[in-house]
């Protein structure tokens, strides 16, 4: 079926050029329009309103040649440029992208924006305002997934509303649309807890625009200019939409704030569509710049965000000189993508036919997916970075997997308590014996870091290591513990008090000074508050700590308290390279002076002699001299990473730090029979 010309409606790529000029604002520093994410809920309004109106002159009777017909349109629409946009940010970010606590979701999300779901992907693990969105190239994709999931079910509920039911159909997704509004109420309560991006809580807002659609067609509103503009309208749905986009806050989307700029969306088309512009605001909506600006809305949506990631993880993206040069790159990419590959393909004759285009636009997909998914999935091979090439050294989660020169392997097994993980460590495949007592580690996203030298010590000892780990909850530090690590902290001691039996060591890392900053800001954190907090609440804390060594400390029974180690001022994986080694988050250096350093952990250094005073019999092992043997403090030794970030120590650190913690364990009699070998 060849295609109709469709009336032209200026102000529908006006309200496109409002909705992406907030986005991007957003992105580019949320300061300059707090509510401007809102312009994504405008995109959605005018897409349901656009998407029902496209098929309005089309006169097909029979299910499958609408759905046929739908579908075609909606790929030329939204593949081609998809495609190029997913295959150029999956290059991108494996070439210039470490693999880290902030990438760990960008394989995932840039898999499944192939197929339309990253919106769930997002969902279990990476909130969009977090910093696992904002260095995420694909976070974005996620409103395309919500709008490809409506098309699911767009197709019969248009032809419900084509025919003779249709005014029960208009019941029928009104209905609908109020269901999925009260679900932005519910949904966060629920396991599921998609919330932010949820299609469920999303559904009403695009159905919000087919609805006025279908209502308007009624009236037999659809050729442009035979009424006079509804101005009072206008200028109403305007004023909404700005102050959705000036005030929004996170917290209240997609319900019920998002009801602000859907119905200012509304009001516009109520206002304008098939009406004569007469007013100031309608003119400009109209105007050459905006219509230029809601052609290319598309392309620039798919492309300002990869890039404006691409420059957080090389040159930075902190000054109004690099947000400047990013968003001319932007608008570049965004240019060549719709004048060169998303208009042509979208009017090209050969992909007019649905039953070559919907076939192609899918073997594209799956080809796209299948040449992309191995360049997300690589570690090594297509990078850049040293992080990526160099993981052997780097990555203090790498765990050993192969076997030794008995065949001895390790075997793990992972367990949820909680808000915290239960990871077991065995030494298994070969016949020597387990030893039998137990190390338990009770920490935070340190223990983890030190999971190459627990491996180790499992695979030489025989010694079971069983680690209770729940990030950003350290055991035993000098402040009282946040109020939401009081529950894990809790739940951890309950379960090794519970476990722990004579001739077995409890061993507790953790962070216990304040960052100076978090591995994704440029910007020192207050650590004065931290040390004014502890000192405040000193005599409550050290009581709660005791409490817990009591619990733990039965007889027979060892604690290991781990003492600070050096930290830093930059996310060394983001600093390494010859593209990012100028990003204002590196500008501290990898170097501190030992003095100060030793300064800024005395604090805890004295906590930890008051615990001794009370507990006579804890032990504490200190890797700070092997970290810093000199008057400077490197992340480096030689050409090695001794940090992954500014305090996580990497995975070189653990195969150096190995001998000394093995010892510190034999004084405590655990793992008394030292096998062949050093380290890790």
């Amino acid at each position: 079926m060849s295609e109709a010309r469709r009336p032209f409606f200026p102000y529908i790529d006006g309200l496109r050029a409002v909705s992406i000029v907030a986005v991007v604002l957003f992105h580019m520093s949320p300061g300059l329009l707090p509510g401007g994410f809102a312009g994504v809920d405008v995109f959605f309004a005018v897409s349901g309103f656009v998407v029902s109106g496209s098929l309005h002159h089309y006169q097909i009777t029979r299910f499958r040649e609408l759905a046929a017909f739908f579908y075609a349109r909606r790929f030329r629409r939204i593949v081609p440029a998809l495609l190029l946009v997913l295959l150029t940010a999956s290059l991108a970010s494996t070439l210039f992208t470490p693999y880290a606590y902030l990438s760990s979701y960008t394989h995932k999300a840039g898999a499944a924006a192939f197929f339309g779901y990253s919106n769930i992907v997002l969902a279990r693990g990476v909130d969009y305002f977090s910093p696992l969105g904002e260095f995420n190239p694909f976070t974005h994709t996620w409103s395309l997934a919500v709008e490809e999931q409506f098309y699911l079910i767009f197709p019969p509920m248009l032809f419900l509303l084509r025919k003779k039911l249709a005014r029960w159909a208009l019941w029928l997704l009104g209905g609908l649309c109020a269901a999925s509004f009260a679900y932005g109420f519910i949904e966060p309560s629920l396991s599921i807890n998609l919330g932010f991006y949820s299609s469920l809580a999303r559904f009403w807002e695009i159905g919000a625009g087919v609805l006025l659609y279908m209502g308007l067609a009624r009236f037999g509103l659809f050729e442009g200019g035979h009424r006079v503009e509804n101005a009072v309208a206008t200028y109403l749905g305007l004023a909404l939409v700005g102050l959705a986009l000036a005030f929004s806050t996170k917290t209240a989307f997609p319900v019920p704030e998002a009801a602000l700029p859907i119905a200012g969306a509304l009001f516009v088309m109520i206002g304008l569509h098939g009406r004569k512009p007469t007013s100031h605001a309608a003119r400009l909506l109209g105007s050459r710049p905006m219509l230029w600006l809601g052609a290319i809305s598309y392309s620039l949506y798919l492309w300002h965000w990869p890039v404006f990631v691409l420059f957080r993880w090389t040159v930075g993206f902190h000054t109004p000189a690099l947000k400047l040069a990013a968003l001319a790159l932007a608008f570049a990419l965004a240019s060549f993508s719709y004048y060169a590959v998303e208009r042509p393909l979208r009017r090209a004759p050969f992909l007019q036919p649905a039953r070559r285009a919907i076939p192609i636009a899918l073997a594209c997909v799956v080809l796209a997916y299948l040449l992309a998914n191995p360049i997300l999935a690589s570690n090594s091979a297509l990078s850049f970075s040293v992080v990526r090439l160099n993981r052997q050294d780097w990555d203090p989660g790498l765990k050993i997997d192969a076997a030794d020169a008995q065949g001895c392997r390790i075997a793990r097994t992972e367990a949820a308590l909680g808000r915290a993980t239960v990871t077991t460590v065995l030494r298994a495949g070969c016949d020597k014996p387990a030893a039998p007592q137990t190390l338990f580690v009770i920490g935070d996203s340190h223990s983890a870091a030190f999971g190459g030298m627990f491996d180790a010590f499992a695979l030489r000892t025989g010694v079971p290591v069983i680690r209770y780990e729940s990030p950003g909850c350290a055991l035993l530090q000098a402040a009282p513990p946040l109020d939401v690590c009081r529950e894990p902290i809790a739940a951890m001691v309950d379960a090794v008090a519970a476990r722990v039996k004579p001739g077995d060591v409890v061993f507790l890392p953790g962070l216990r000074v304040p960052r100076f900053r978090h591995q994704w800001l440029d910007e020192d954190l207050d650590t004065a508050a931290y040390f004014a907090g502890a000192a405040a609440a000193h005599d409550a804390t050290l009581a709660e700590a005791v409490a817990h060594l009591d619990r733990l400390a039965r007889p027979g029974v060892r604690v290991v308290l781990e003492l600070p180690k050096p930290i830093f001022k930059i996310p060394l994986f983001r600093c390494s390279d010859w593209f990012n080694k100028d990003n204002p988050s590196c500008a501290s250096g990898a170097e501190l002076t030992r003095a100060h350093l030793e300064s800024y952990r005395a604090p805890m250094l004295r906590f930890a002699e008051e615990l001794r005073a009370k507990r006579p019999d804890l032990a504490l092992w200190d890797p700070f001299p092997l970290l810093c043997p000199g008057e400077t403090c490197s992340m480096w030794r030689g050409d090695k990473p001794l940090f992954f970030d500014g305090d996580h120590v990497s995975a070189y650190a653990n195969r150096l730090l190995y001998d000394d913690f093995a010892q510190e364990m034999r004084r405590r009699g655990l793992g008394l029979q030292r096998e062949a070998g050093a380290g890790p």
